[in-house]
């Protein structure tokens, strides 16, 4: 309500965002750890009034350069793909805390079935910023 009385409803702010990545990671000494990475990343955001609304999404595909996945004379490279979804909801509580939920959904896919999995996980909590 405002000064008049009258009830005003404030219209949402919208936030989106997209972002696109490549990421060479090479150790320097065997090579074991070396792979090359590409990711895209989705956000969007909307908040009305005190409220939050968070979606984001993340899919990310790793090829290893010297593990392989297998058994034989020539066993292919290590492939792993992961994705991710997040759901916040969000409320302001005072100046400068924040009381949230999050739900987030991971799959990670490999061609190494003992690093394939999925995972399912809420967190509740109170957020405080300085």
């Amino acid at each position: 309500r405002n000064v008049t009385g009258v009830q005003t409803c404030a219209l949402p702010i919208l936030k989106v965002a997209t972002v696109l990545g490549r990421l060479t990671n090479r150790d320097g000494v065997s090579g074991y750890f070396d792979y090359d990475q590409r990711r895209a990343r989705v956000l969007s955001e909307v908040e009305r009034g005190a409220w939050h609304y968070v979606l984001e999404g993340e899919a990310r595909r790793t090829e290893y350069r010297v593990q392989t996945s297998g058994t034989g004379l020539t066993p292919p490279p290590r492939i792993a793909d992961g994705f991710d979804a997040t759901f916040r909801l969000a409320r302001d509580w005072g100046r400068n805390r924040q009381i949230f939920t999050d739900y987030r959904w991971e799959r990670s896919r490999s061609n190494e079935e003992q690093f394939s999995y999925r995972a399912n996980t809420m967190l509740a909590g109170v957020q405080l910023g300085f």
